[in-house]
């Protein structure tokens, strides 16, 4: 995927995109216990990602409805998918945990949540927002 900047991952709806950007700043964390040599702030992130996407999801999904919105269920599948692959993270981290080469797993898992979460915005919840907006539902 190539680089996207701050701005072509905006969608219009302010809560998403604010959402959105709780959603970086975990990836950033995990960069950062990377960096710092702090694996366990890794575990409390994936603990904290899984609860917020969660959230994040069900508010999205609510739109969806509301909305009639008819690529619901192509974008509820990758929801679940998305946490599908949090409790796999969680589990291999649980099982990696004080080897020697966590970090080069921290490393590959903040990169894939990076690149699923800026695939995600641009191929499905931008194609959301003109819904949500055209509904005049509170953005």
């Amino acid at each position: 995927m190539k680089h996207l900047t701050p701005t072509e991952l905006l969608t219009g709806i302010l809560w998403q995109d604010l959402q959105h950007g709780v959603f970086f700043g975990k990836i950033a964390e995990v960069r950062q216990a990377v960096q710092t040599g702090k694996a366990e702030v890794i575990t409390g992130v994936l603990a904290a990602l899984e609860t917020y996407a969660l959230d994040h999801f069900t508010l999205e999904e609510a739109y969806m409805l509301q909305t009639d919105y008819p690529e619901s269920k192509g974008h509820q599948a990758e929801h679940q998918r998305f946490e599908e692959l949090v409790l796999a993270a969680k589990s291999e981290w649980r099982a990696i945990q004080g080897k020697q080469d966590w970090r080069e797993v921290a490393e590959d898992l903040s990169a894939f949540l990076e690149f699923w979460l800026k695939r995600h915005i641009c191929h499905r919840d931008q194609v959301l927002a003109p819904y949500i907006q055209r509904a005049s539902l509170p953005v």
